[in-house]
């Protein structure tokens, strides 16, 4: 059975560029792509240089939700495996509230 090799993970926030904002994290036998960008935008550019890159599936921080995620899934074809980030209920209760502070 094939084992993942090439692991991706895409952030979203302000002031990220992803020409600066990356990290690679490698192993003799697994490797991590981390790599930040302002906008969806940047985001679809980015999941289409890691497939191009040969990573092998895709995650998204929670900034994305569904339909963010539906947005990569379609600008790549479905070529990889995409998921995102997201919080059980309770959860999300504490981050709603977190956020909602001045």
């Amino acid at each position: 059975m094939p084992k993942l090799t090439k692991y991706g993970y895409i952030i979203l926030g302000d002031g990220y560029q992803a020409e600066q904002h990356r990290a690679t994290i490698s192993s003799a036998h697994f490797s991590s792509s981390i790599i930040c960008g302002k906008t969806i935008r940047d985001a679809i550019l980015i999941a289409k240089q890691m497939v191009h890159d040969g990573i092998e599936v895709i995650e998204l921080c929670g900034e994305f939700g569904q339909s963010g995620a539906f947005q990569i899934v379609n600008a790549i074809n479905c070529k990889v495996p995409v998921g995102y980030v997201s919080f059980v209920s309770y959860e999300h209760d504490k981050l709603t509230d977190f956020l909602s502070r001045d």
